[in-house]
């Protein structure tokens, strides 16, 4: 089994998911979390719309780099995930 590493800067740009086999950072991380939060499917097949993932991983790239900004605006506090209370039920190390 091969160790993969992660770029420490990357931990500070966006949303990282790590699965057995796969690292996904950025847009796509924010859609397979959408696909395992049991989003309605017709809703999740808009994104296989031509163009939707592009205008999509613009966005994410910039509410990423305006984080507070963003915050500000949809009110919302970015909060630290206490370690050991993941619920996903996806066998999580945690």
């Amino acid at each position: 089994m091969t160790r993969k590493q992660i770029d420490p800067r990357l931990i500070e740009t966006g949303i990282i998911v790590l699965e057995s086999d796969t690292i996904l950072i950025g847009y796509r991380a924010v859609l397979r979390v959408l696909k395992r939060s049991g989003i309605p499917r017709w809703l999740l097949s808009l994104t296989s719309m031509p163009g939707i993932r592009f205008l999509g991983s613009i966005l994410y790239r910039f509410l990423a780099s305006h984080r507070r900004l963003a915050s500000r605006l949809l009110r919302l506090t970015p909060q630290p995930v206490p370690t050991g209370t993941c619920s996903c039920g996806g066998g999580c190390a945690n």
